[in-house]
């Protein structure tokens, strides 16, 4: 709820009873969980962030520039364009492959009573199954958020206008696609990415907007990293969950950097230290993490820590060590 309502604030400021479109009421946010940093606009007027979009940024300036540009989508009726684009498309090819059909049946009728293996090879190929796949597959548009480069541009330079208006830094927009792009490349995505299709076309847009000019990732502000510290290990939790360790220690480190690391930081620290690695240098670095998470939860006992502990000093075969970690579990848990 703190999350949306900070997204839902940041919008307010940039636009809020402003907009007006063909469609009916206002953009509001919807957080969803995911460690993938997601923004869009349904034609509804739903605005869809994700909690991995907040920690990927660093400063309010480079969310306002995301939301701007997925706003500018909205103001232009982007989607509904699209949408009815697709379906005036998926029409006519209904219409061909029907035709193709009548053809293809016409094809196989003559090689039946002649007998010559030209018609089949032609009825094969105007198949109304085949043609309708073929020309059908780009017509799935995800809501009409299959957006052209002209619709991206057309976003992009309303977005950069908005944010001077606003007293934004506009360079904003290229630091935080910037930014996206790099969780992509570092997790191996280069392809089927929700919102831009792939890391190329996102490279390509990233190249459109600075031209022959290298792109530039903005510092960090204080007041943004206070407000989405707890997002952030929720965050590495998440990504934790999923397997993503490397990702997981990276938001970590990210909190521990910024000097906004608390007991949970250090304790998601060391369980995705100790799921990738189990030597005695990463064993003790990881007893370090647990001990430092113990001593900022002495106010607020975190079960999870002493559990932990427990764990690895079993796995460092220290078991007196152990016992007394899951006697102090007991007793919390007590």
């Amino acid at each position: 709820a703190y999350a949306t309502s900070l997204a839902q604030g940041l919008l307010a400021k940039l636009c809020g009873d402003q907009v007006r479109t063909r469609q009916n009421g206002s953009l509001q946010i919807h957080l969803i969980q995911s460690p993938e940093p997601l923004a869009f606009t349904l034609p509804n007027g739903s605005f869809i962030l994700s909690t991995g979009l907040l920690c990927v940024l660093d400063s309010e300036e480079e969310l306002a520039a995301i939301m701007a540009s997925e706003a500018a989508h909205f103001l232009f009726d982007h989607q509904i364009k699209n949408i009815r684009r697709a379906e005036i498309r998926a029409k006519r090819v209904t219409f061909w492959a029907n035709v193709f059909n009548s053809i293809s049946q016409s094809l196989t009728y003559n090689y039946y009573a002649t007998g010559d293996h030209r018609y089949l090879g032609t009825s094969l190929i105007a198949d109304m199954g085949t043609i309708f796949s073929l020309v059908c597959a780009p017509v799935i548009n995800r809501f009409g958020l299959n957006y052209s480069d002209k619709q991206d541009d057309e976003a992009d330079r309303l977005a950069r206008e908005l944010l001077a208006h606003k007293k934004y830094n506009p360079e904003a927009l290229v630091s935080a696609l910037q930014k996206i792009s790099d969780y992509y490349l570092r997790c191996g995505q280069e392809e089927e990415i929700l919102r831009y299709n792939s890391l190329m076309d996102l490279n390509k847009r990233i190249e459109a907007l600075t031209g022959k000019d290298k792109p530039k990732r903005l510092p960090g502000t204080t007041r943004y990293e206070k407000q989405t510290y707890d997002i952030v290990n929720f965050n590495a939790a998440l990504n934790y969950s999923g397997g993503m360790y490397l990702e997981a220690i990276r938001l970590t480190e990210k909190n521990i950097a910024n000097n906004r690391a608390d007991s949970e930081t250090y304790l998601i620290r060391a369980q995705a230290d100790m799921a990738l690695y189990n030597n005695e240098e990463a064993n003790e670095r990881c007893l370090a993490w647990l001990n430092k998470a113990k001593q900022l939860s002495v106010n607020r006992p975190n079960l999870s820590i002493e559990k932990q502990r427990a764990l690895l000093f079993i796995r460092m075969d220290r078991t007196a060590h152990a016992d007394e970690a899951l006697n102090n579990y007991i007793d919390a848990l007590t």
